[in-house]
């Protein structure tokens, strides 16, 4: 009787393990990759940015004039008004987050057109990669969105994939152009 009392609650312990859909928090890298995602966008107007990149663990950054933390940069075109509105922000390594919202006129998604085109994100569209059980301290999450439908999506919570000049470009464009909150 014991035998089999015990028998029950080791199943019961491995189904109840085995049907959990919670992600693995002890490792491992779940990678996505849209196999149709273009490698090369002929659109230049773009409408839309949302992205994010850390500093912390890439090598070169206070050569380059910039700091450990994480950026951000978010636009939007509003299509009626032909205005762009965004933020841009940071967050030190050790510190709290500073954003800035700023208004201009479409040429601003110009002049950021240019620094994607000119940068090897789109090398990377349509992957994204996520290893379970560290925070997303040392990543980058970028999407850009065009008026064509094309999107450059990419993404890893380990890797930055964005070169500390195209990191540079960002932020002389955003931060010249911001006004506080």
């Amino acid at each position: 009787m014991k035998k089999i009392l015990l028998g029950i609650m080791g199943l019961v312990l491995i189904a109840g393990g085995c049907s959990c859909s919670k992600r693995n928090e002890r490792g491992g890298t779940e990678v996505t990759q849209d196999k149709n995602a273009p490698t090369k966008i002929e659109s230049t107007e773009l409408i839309s940015l949302d992205c994010n990149a850390s500093t912390v663990s890439v090598v070169g950054v206070e050569e380059k004039g910039l700091e450990y933390g994480r950026y951000y940069f978010k636009c939007q075109l509003d299509k009626e008004s032909g205005k762009v509105t965004g933020t841009y922000g940071f967050k030190p390594q050790y510190g709290d987050l500073t954003e800035y919202s700023f208004e201009a006129d479409s040429s601003f998604l110009t002049d950021l057109d240019a620094i994607i085109k000119d940068s090897t994100i789109i090398s990377y569209n349509g992957e994204h990669r996520h290893t379970n059980g560290i925070p997303d301290d040392f990543g980058y999450s970028f999407e850009a969105e065009y008026a064509s439908g094309d999107m450059i999506d990419c993404s890893d919570n380990q890797s930055n994939h964005l070169s500390l000049d195209m990191l540079k470009k960002l932020i002389d464009l955003f931060a010249g152009i911001c006004q506080g909150p």
